[in-house]
């Protein structure tokens, strides 16, 4: 498990300093599209700009990238100084050095400045800081045009070799045995990122174009499990509409994790994927197609979008002929049941898949959430690079939290090694990287998923943390020492003078003073119970959720109660009342509780705003009866 992790770290780091810089690969290759010889608009001018960025501005920026990860702005800036020496007087793009001498620059500087810090007086720290840079940038400079870059030419010349040789022997497709398993462990971007790239990137700048860029990001042996998947793996009507929506999200929007759970579910289905994988490839190298530039997410469009001109039908044949060869496999693997789950082969793959916590045997749709009481302020769903996935499963949680009025908490998503360490975050990550995840931010609540656009298990998480927020904020409430004497008998007063509709109050601290003064001039309370009102507002937010808005006194402040009694104040345009931006109040009731009534009122007040539609016509009502309809 832990080599695994490992793995996929160097799979995120090498996947952190590509993706930043996948806006300018996809320029390069749309240009080149265009303007390249055999584009569309033979431009000789473009093409030179475009090979002086391939050569000189990319490695520039990856090297700032890696040395950023290290030690921020100052370990990008150290390497891209110590590139120049690789990058000057070059013909060749030397990516995978320019990844090499950033990351090399970051940690240098990183330890440099630790010792600097630790040794420098007081005073110095900033000249010793900047003195000791350039002295290291320079001395990487020179490794870099003396050692480094000659060590990588010769590197670069020997892979080349290597590359065209099994490219002869009509080997390359045998590489899909190690591509596909990876992809579904996550470990494809060491593969993708770490070799792929810089060989795309160098072929390229040779031959006009690469395979190397669609070997990876090739979306048909995933279309072809979801397929056949969705026309005859299950039963169960659920799982076939989710299929469906799998494969759409797969083939057009580039998300290729929707189709990894299935693999993991049947084995067998590993088959699939590398035989259409393999045949994609060879169909690839016997057409001469290929893309321009590095292409993510691994989507038609993309695809498409890099392909050079002429070679449109020769990478959708490619596309087809791998998605048609993984269906037509998986279409047998399924159907034939019985022969496979009785292989010892498979028996042995999926017995050290479940050893492994790779897999379960429950059902697809089955998720077991481990979950602390804390207030939920933010919900995270994090996936390795923060891009793709994860940014459509927060979209899809977001519009599952506007449907149950849900407006309070914050959804986003984040690549796992930039998750926040925070006790009222819950973070949802797929069952292969929830490990990471809890290792990244051990005080978190963590949700293990197997399918980032399955809407049921967001729904089962909406359900379980945010619908009995009332619920929640009862016990919250009964932990501060209100003892409850739950009984019909005990009614407050409402009428139209403890109601106040159409407020403008724009600040928390002057509604709870309003509200005290209220009580105060109607003789429910001393003037000492607004003192208490706020201090309990200090110790911890009174807002529900959902427009809704409690504030009450501490426990020593019901001394200065006189009397049982409740203010209903309506703000149409809400005030800011939690400890978040969006937690909006536009119901502010407040509560002055003789001896143990408290927790009683709170009851009846959550129970009486049970429903959205109710809430809804408090917020906008002129009518006070209207008011006291929903509470007497």
């Amino acid at each position: 498990m832990y080599e695994k992790i490992n793995i996929q770290k160097i799979g995120y780091f090498l996947s952190n300093i590509i993706t930043p810089n996948i806006t300018i690969f996809m320029v390069c290759g749309i240009l080149s599209v265009f303007f390249s010889p055999l584009g569309w608009f033979p431009n000789i001018y473009v093409m030179d700009f475009v090979n002086s960025v391939i050569v000189y501005v990319i490695p520039v920026l990856i090297a700032y990238t890696a040395g950023s990860l290290f030690f921020g702005k100052k370990g990008g800036i150290v390497g891209s100084i110590a590139v120049l020496g690789i990058i000057y007087n070059t013909t060749i793009p030397m990516l995978s050095a320019a990844m090499f001498i950033g990351s090399i620059s970051g940690w240098l500087t990183k330890a440099l400045n630790k010792i600097i810090k630790n040794s420098t007086k007081q005073g110095f720290e900033m000249l010793s800081d900047t003195i000791g840079n350039s002295i290291l940038s320079i001395i990487l400079l020179g490794l870099s045009a003396y050692f480094i870059r000659p060590f990588f030419t010769h590197i670069t010349y020997i892979l080349n070799i290597f590359i065209k040789k099994v490219i002869t022997l009509n080997c390359l497709p045998l590489i899909a045995i190690l591509i596909e398993p990876a992809k579904v462990f996550f470990l494809n971007n060491v593969i993708n990122h770490g070799i792929f790239t810089p060989l795309g990137i160098q072929e390229v700048f040779y031959f006009k174009k690469s395979i190397f860029f669609l070997i990876e990001s090739n979306p048909g042996p995933g279309a072809g499990v979801l397929m056949a998947y969705a026309l005859f793996g299950s039963k169960n009507t659920t799982i076939r509409k989710l299929s469906w929506s799998n494969f759409a999200a797969h083939c057009l929007g580039g998300v290729h994790e929707v189709y990894f759970s299935y693999i993991l579910k049947k084995p067998q289905l590993f088959f699939s994927l590398i035989f259409g994988s393999m045949s994609g490839i060879y169909t690839l190298i016997i057409l001469k197609g290929g893309g321009l530039s590095v292409i993510s997410p691994g989507s038609i469009f993309t695809i498409l979008a890099t392909t050079p001109k002429g070679c449109y039908v020769n990478n959708l044949l490619f596309i087809f002929i791998s998605f048609l060869v993984s269906f037509i496999f998986s279409l047998v693997l399924i159907r034939q049941k019985k022969f496979f789950d009785s292989c010892l082969l498979i028996k042995i793959i999926r017995k050290w898949l479940i050893n492994n916590k790779f897999t379960d045997q429950d059902n697809l749709l089955n998720n077991n959430v481990c979950l602390k009481n804390n207030v939920i302020k933010k919900v995270i769903i994090a996936c390795d690079a923060g891009l793709g996935s994860s940014a459509l499963g927060s979209n899809i949680f977001h519009k599952e939290l506007n449907k149950h009025r849900i407006f309070n908490v914050q959804v986003c998503n984040s690549a796992i090694n930039l998750l926040p360490n925070d006790r009222t975050t819950v973070i949802i990550t797929h069952k292969f990287l929830t490990h990471r995840a809890v290792m990244q931010s051990p005080d978190a609540q963590h949700y293990s998923i197997n399918n980032f656009l399955d809407v049921s298990i967001y729904r089962k998480i909406i359900k379980k943390l945010f619908l009995n927020k009332k619920e929640y904020m009862l016990k919250k409430i009964q932990d501060e020492s209100f003892v409850a004497i739950h009984s019909d008998k005990k009614k407050f007063t409402l009428s139209e003078k403890h109601i106040f509709l159409n407020q403008k109050i724009k600040k928390k601290i002057m509604a709870i003073k309003f509200i005290g003064l209220i009580l105060y001039k109607l003789g429910y309370i001393d003037k000492n119970y607004i003192l208490s009102m706020i201090q309990r507002e200090n110790l911890a937010s009174t807002f529900l959720g959902e427009f809704i808005a409690i504030p009450h006194g501490t426990l020593e402040g019901k001394n200065f109660v006189k009397k049982t009694a409740v203010i209903f104040l309506q703000i149409p345009n809400g005030i800011c009342f939690g400890d978040e931006k969006n937690d909006i109040a536009k119901l502010i009731i407040g509560i002055a509780a003789n001896n143990n009534e408290h927790l009683h009122i709170v009851s009846r007040i959550t129970n009486a705003l049970d429903k959205p539609d109710i809430i809804q016509k408090l917020i906008i009502t002129q009518n006070k009866q209207d008011v006291i309809k929903v509470f007497l």
